[in-house]
């Protein structure tokens, strides 16, 4: 009865909102978070994922604009938030699960048995370097949060293990993907 879905503002269609929805109460409510349109903070808000880590709680993972630093575009940080899977309600505040330079986009969300979660999630990152510009290091991350949202661990790992469109998960911790020699892209590997 419980869902979570992207609300645009009549008034205004660039200021979106994450929504829940209870359809057995009627009733919705929002989540809060801090919106400066003007340099992108707050907006463009995009839901990913709704997982359940127990009978109690489930994980909702969402995205939205974070300011810009001078001389960037626009880029997205991931978010967390627990929501009670019967009446909707939010158990706690947002917690910011990611917070490179750069669009961070998860690819699995996965419960642990301790009521945490891992999530592994391609960071298009960035670093300013020696001359005032940015370059990207981009890579894949797999974090371990605990059920209270604290992250644990955090594991970095080649691009393409989330960039590729041949990848699998085998395990928690273990992920198998096709490997393009960056030198020759005929050449690859699993």
């Amino acid at each position: 009865d419980v869902f979570a879905y992207r609300y645009s503002n009549p008034e205004d269609g660039s200021d979106t909102y994450i929504a829940i929805h209870n359809f057995s109460t009627d009733v919705t409510s929002f989540i809060d978070w801090e919106k400066d349109l003007s340099t992108g903070l707050g907006g463009d808000a995009v839901i990913y994922d709704l997982v359940s880590l127990s009978d109690t709680s489930s994980l909702l993972v969402y995205a939205y604009g974070a300011s810009s630093a001078p001389g960037l575009t626009s880029y997205k940080d991931l978010y967390g938030i627990l929501i009670d899977p019967d009446t909707g309600s939010q158990l706690g505040q947002e917690v910011q699960l990611t917070n490179k330079i750069g669009h961070e986009v998860p690819k699995y969300v996965l419960p642990t048995d301790d009521g945490g979660f891992k999530i592994l999630y391609q960071a298009g990152d960035m670093a300013l370097n020696e001359n005032g510009s940015y370059v990207g290091r981009d890579k894949s991350i797999l974090a371990t949060y605990d059920q209270n949202l604290n992250l644990i661990e955090e594991n970095i790992g080649d691009l393409e293990i989330t960039n590729s469109q041949y990848s699998e998960m085998l395990s928690d911790d273990v992920f198998a993907y096709r490997y393009s020699n960056p030198e020759d892209g005929s050449d690859t590997y699993i």
